[in-house]
């Protein structure tokens, strides 16, 4: 009964709503004396009806069969047409979802919102330049309407056009300026974009609108830190523990920019409550070696060596210890190279987070200064020239740094692997290719099936044009051990067009910046060449653009827009 009344109700009322009329055309007064003609919209809207009727029920396909006759009885009935379309886009059925959207921009070509949808179903076949060139339609047709440009920064960000996304956050802003969470969310994609004075803008105005956004404040913290702003990073941090204080994270932050203010007290006051936080670790005791001697607390540093987990750092932080304290630390420092762990390991973390947090210039003048010291008292301590070295390439300082490595392998003093990683690393910033590629093969003798490596010296025989059928191989190699890794299959994509296969680069190369976590100068430089050797020198610039905007040093890219920009223009 309940359901036939309904049913009753949903056939009143879309009477109401067709615009039904007399055979005769008159007026409805009288139409349960005669026959009815419904109109089509009339008919639209009861199905359309009925359709609502059966979801709220949950019975969706009867839902379903009702709403899919609603935009072939009437092509301007929007809401219900892009219904359809996104349920189909919901239950992936893309084919459909793509030809009824195709046939509702066809029918309506001035409504935005199709467009939007036909830009989304593109989105969602990887057709992604016809995306943008749909979401861009409804842009220009609605330039006041937010969907657009949120479907379109959806689509920037999924592949990875950070550019473009920000772009699009600016012009977002020119709508509604006073929106704090587009400033937020503009200022992520600058900092992905390496653009950290825009991002710090971006927080800062979005902070002024809205102080309650807590993260925003710890992102804009860090950017002051990493940017050589300490004290204005304390300031920001504080307020930003005073709402999460818990947050280790933020605490080592902060407790790194008092050090870099000499704000040694409230540092060691940080400390103290990371030391005796639940979350606490070794790197905690690490930093607070490191911080307790630079604040002259010779003493309580020594004390806070780790018993396990650091024992290269934790060795050499006491003995630095000890040395200020004018007792006996020979024998802390010769006791190094009969340690058993990671070395590599240790030098990676802890080098990388004392040069962070403490400011890479101090910190790097002052850890050189200890080894060197220590080095006077242990002389062929292999583990402090290794650890040397590894500070060498963390400044890039490739010079000093192949020369503290080169001594340890000439010696036979480590075991070879890393000494050859790292040679070939500093060689290859120092533009020494013959060393590169001695190193490298060494390498891969010892560990042949590292993936890293084997793209390493891919893509080196690619950038010198040398070798590409050897390249090849390699990287197919490396791309078969990872699969879908995306610098290999740029790498890859640079070996087409060495070889001058315009088609096969573009694929290769976009496909990778698709599959990144985050956009990178290099690609986009490498698509630039790649659109150019295809002849379209319009992309080609497009791609420059990109890369330079996200690294204004890359070497060669103004060079090329400065070129094809003129040979561009209007006349040329």
């Amino acid at each position: 009964m309940q359901s036939f009344i309904s049913y009753r109700l949903i056939l009143c009322t879309s009477l109401l709503l067709c615009g039904c009329t007399t055979a005769n055309g008159q007026s409805k007064d009288r139409w349960l004396d005669k026959p009815v003609q419904f109109t089509d919209q009339g008919k639209a809207m009861s199905h359309y009806i009925a359709g609502s009727y059966y979801s709220e029920l949950g019975r969706f396909k009867e839902a379903y069969e009702e709403i899919s006759q609603v935009p072939e009885l009437d092509p301007s009935a929007t809401t219900p047409t892009l219904r359809l379309i996104r349920d189909h886009i919901r239950k992936q059925e893309f084919d459909q979802a793509l030809a009824m959207a195709e046939r509702a921009v066809e029918r309506a070509p001035e409504d935005a919102n199709y467009w939007i949808v036909l830009g989304q179903v593109y989105q969602q076949l990887k057709r992604y330049d016809d995306a943008i060139a749909a979401l861009g339609k409804a842009i220009d047709l609605n330039p006041d309407n937010m969907l657009g440009y949120g479907a379109m920064v959806d689509l920037q960000e999924s592949t990875n056009d950070l550019v473009s996304a920000v772009d699009i956050y600016e012009r977002l802003l020119q709508l509604s300026p006073d929106n704090a969470a587009i400033h937020y969310q503009l200022g992520l994609n600058l900092i992905r974009i390496n653009d950290p004075q825009g991002a710090m803008q971006a927080f800062e105005r979005a902070l002024e609108l809205n102080d309650t956004m807590i993260r925003g404040r710890y992102l804009l913290g860090t950017l002051y830190l990493e940017n050589g702003e300490p004290g204005r990073a304390v300031e920001q941090l504080s307020q930003y523990l005073r709402a999460r204080p818990g947050d280790p994270r933020g605490a080592e932050n902060l407790m790194g920019g008092l050090v870099q203010i000499e704000r040694y007290d409230e540092a060691m006051g940080v400390m103290s409550l990371l030391l005796n936080g639940q979350d606490h670790d070794v790197r905690h005791r690490v930093l607070a070696m490191y911080l307790y001697l630079v604040a002259g607390k010779a003493a309580a540093s020594e004390a806070l060596e780790p018993t396990d987990g650091a024992p290269y750092f934790g060795t050499v932080f006491s003995a630095l210890a000890r040395r200020a304290q004018q007792l006996p630390y020979e024998a802390k420092a010769q006791s190094l190279d009969s340690i058993e762990g990671d070395l590599q390991g240790e030098a990676d973390q802890f080098l990388s987070d004392l040069l962070y947090l403490f400011g890479e210039e101090k910190t790097a003048a002052w850890l050189d200064e200890s080894f060197g010291a220590l080095l006077e008292k242990a002389p062929a301590s292999n583990t402090l020239r290794f650890l040397r070295g590894q500070l060498y390439m963390k400044i890039k300082d490739y010079r000093r740094a192949a020369e503290q490595l080169s001594a340890l392998l000439e010696r036979n003093a480590m075991p070879p692997a890393p000494l050859h990683y790292s040679l070939a690393v500093c060689y290859e910033e120092l533009e020494d290719f013959t060393e590169t590629e001695h190193h490298l093969k060494a390498y891969l003798e010892l560990v042949p099936d590292d993936a890293d490596v084997i793209n390493f010296l891919g893509y080196l025989y690619a950038e010198e044009g040398v070798k590409l059928d050897e390249a090849m191989e390699l990287l197919n190699k490396a791309l078969s051990l990872d699969p879908g890794n995306p610098y290999f299959m740029d790498s890859i994509g640079w070996v087409y067009y060495k070889r001058g296969d315009a088609k096969k680069a573009v694929e290769y190369i976009q496909n990778a910046i698709y599959g990144m976590d985050s956009d990178d100068p290099i690609l986009r430089d490498h698509l630039g060449d790649a659109y150019l050797l295809d002849g379209d020198v319009e992309r080609a610039i497009a791609e420059w653009e990109r890369a330079i905007r996200l690294d204004r040093s890359i070497e060669g890219v103004q060079e090329k827009l400065d070129q094809y920009r003129g040979a561009t223009s209007p006349g040329a």
